[in-house]
């Protein structure tokens, strides 16, 4: 018998800038996914990918489940899926060009060039057919064949922020269904968490009947955005020196993983 952990998200989740580097193997390793994947006893597999939004790691989970039916449907196997939602001002765009001509996409490959998240364990095959927006990305930044769906993208973003948490809502739901409907006797268990701020107060009108439908329990203090990954271990200060785009170091990534360790253990998930 194997125990797996699947591990989803956008650049948290991914290890980001752990030791100043985008992507690396050595940030997968001290990410706090990995970190609770060992703490469980789990071998880790980590396909978060930097800057992806809500709808990227919704559909990277369920090519993952389609395209690795080795693992998914040995009933000898333990699955944990452990997702980390991105913050909700983020959208993705289709790109309507014919071909894969990732060399020329520079929200693919990155500062630098090259595929900034080389050091996933497996990469979704439809992610280079989106480009993934985020609302604070200056879009003079961006290049090649994917400017003109960035641009739309975000215009339609900046103007309507309730909107994205609606949908973050919606895939956080219809995550939860498809991996109850995926518990087929392979034991699969999950827990999703949040990156930052994912719903807002004031927004409640419109997301609540979403919400209520969630399991609280497997959604890591999901209405408290305290609890996000960036917030809660700010307020604790923890800071990184390494990091350029805002993410947190070793100390963070091992205090999340005992907190979620720990969390699992009590709510005997």
């Amino acid at each position: 018998m194997a125990n797996y952990m699947l591990i989803a998200g956008c650049s948290h989740a991914a290890g980001s800038e752990i030791d100043g580097t985008m992507s690396s193997p050595e940030n997968r390793e001290a990410s706090f996914g990995n970190l609770l994947a060992k703490m469980l006893d789990h071998k880790p597999i980590n396909i978060a990918r930097n800057g992806s939004s809500n709808s990227a790691i919704h559909r990277s989970i369920l090519n993952w489940f389609t395209l690795n039916k080795e693992i998914v449907e040995n009933k000898n196997n333990n699955l944990f899926v452990l997702i980390n939602w991105a913050e909700s001002n983020r959208m993705e765009g289709p790109l309507l060009r014919p071909g894969n001509d990732v060399e020329n996409l520079s929200h693919f490959t990155g500062e630098g060039g090259g595929n900034q998240d080389s050091s996933a364990d497996w990469e979704d095959p439809t992610h280079a057919d989106y480009v993934q927006v985020n609302v604070m990305t200056d879009p003079h930044s961006i290049k090649g064949p994917e400017k003109e769906a960035f641009v739309t993208t975000q215009r339609f973003l900046v103007y309507s922020p309730i909107y994205t948490e609606i949908l973050t809502a919606k895939d956080a739901l219809s995550m939860q269904y498809f991996l109850q409907t995926q518990d087929n006797g392979t034991n699969i268990r999950y827990l999703m968490t949040n990156s930052g701020i994912a719903f807002s107060d004031y927004n409640m009108r419109h997301l609540k009947p979403y919400l209520e439908k969630l399991d609280a329990t497997r959604y890591y203090k999901y209405r408290d955005n305290r609890f996000g990954f960036y917030e809660k271990y700010k307020l604790e200060g923890m800071l990184n020196p390494n990091a350029k785009y805002g993410h947190h170091g070793a100390d963070a990534h091992t205090a999340r993983a005992t907190d979620l360790a720990n969390y699992i253990k009590q709510k005997n998930i």
